[in-house]
């Protein structure tokens, strides 16, 4: 047995990690949830990483997610793999670096002034002359809030609160470009998105759209969004499939059963958290492009359609 792995975030609400055995890649490694030198429970790394795939561990589907119960929330966790004395040492957050691909696009398309949605810890790099502000749903702050496994990086300063599906405080066609990276699957209605992202841009503007490629990121036991699904979520509206969605984040993605998955289903609705409502390879990324363009004739051509590693990155030109 080789054991190599991190744990990479323990909050008072759970711990998470991933543990690989090297001399087995293919199986999975069982880790004890220990709380104060005492067992809890052992669980199976089996959840998938894409970074874990892109850097070699076997399949990536080495990681393991524990959810703490309350009362033991104020002890010290600590996580062993079976067989192990010495618990897994904790990871160290680094800033996330620019992506080579990012920049190249960007040095290209990204001019003037313009908006980035949802940029958190990892804002678009743009050429020194772009001027760029950041929107999100809620405040510096209160992001911190939602998301404490940020808690060691730095975020951007949100400069307009707005909900990036309405961009309600945005006027029409004011911006030279619209970054969006890692967004659109978090929204409930993304044609709604689209649309507004591209009613904001000039005629000409640029909407620069990175997506998560399902195959390569924890979503890979989802199903795939269908354009239909979409198209009747823009009708019809969300409401419908709000609940299917969560429910399917919690079982497929955080793995969880039973009453651990009720708990955890009715926290995530009460914190409205930003879960991936939409999964899309890349040829249903292209189908939700293609049905835009056919369904609502938005105005726009694919200027760049570039496979990244675990996202596709597109360039989307206003016409």
């Amino acid at each position: 047995m080789q054991i190599e792995g991190y744990v990479d975030e323990i909050t008072q609400k759970h711990v998470k990690g991933w543990a690989f055995d090297a001399q087995a890649p293919e199986d999975r490694v069982e880790v004890g949830i220990y709380a104060d030198g005492s067992l809890l429970d052992r669980v199976r790394a089996d959840g998938f990483r894409a970074d874990l795939k892109l850097c070699g561990k076997g399949d990536g589907r080495h990681a393991f997610h524990f959810p703490i119960p309350p009362h033991f929330a104020s002890c010290t966790i600590e996580v062993k793999p079976a067989g192990l004395k010495s618990p897994l040492p904790r990871s160290i957050p680094v800033p996330p670096q620019p992506c080579p691909v990012r920049l190249e696009l960007a040095e290209k398309y990204i001019k003037g002034a313009g908006i980035e949605i949802g940029a958190l810890h990892h804002p678009t790099p743009v050429p020194a002359a772009a001027k760029v502000r950041y929107i999100d749903r809620m405040d510096t702050p209160e992001l911190r809030r939602q998301y404490p496994e940020l808690a060691n990086l730095p975020l951007v300063n949100v400069d307009i609160i707005d909900d990036g599906q309405t961009l309600s405080q945005v006027a029409d066609q004011s911006q030279d470009f619209v970054l969006a990276n890692h967004f659109l699957e978090h929204t409930e209605n993304p044609l709604l998105c689209l649309k507004n992202m591209l009613r904001v841009l000039r005629s000409g503007g640029i909407l620069f759209l990175a997506l998560p490629n399902k195959d390569f990121t924890f979503d890979i036991d989802r199903e795939i969004t269908p354009f239909d699904h979409v198209l009747r979520d823009y009708r019809e509206g969300p409401a419908g499939s709000r609940l299917t969605h969560f429910k399917e984040w919690v079982t497929c993605v955080q793995r969880l059963k039973g009453a651990v998955a009720e708990s955890r289903l009715k926290e995530l609705l009460d914190m409205d958290y930003s879960i991936h409502f939409h999964v899309w390879d890349r040829a249903a990324m292209l189908d939700l492009l293609h049905g835009a363009q056919r369904e609502l004739k938005l105005p726009f051509k694919i200027e760049v359609d570039r496979p990244n590693g675990y996202e596709v990155v597109f360039i989307l030109q206003k016409m």
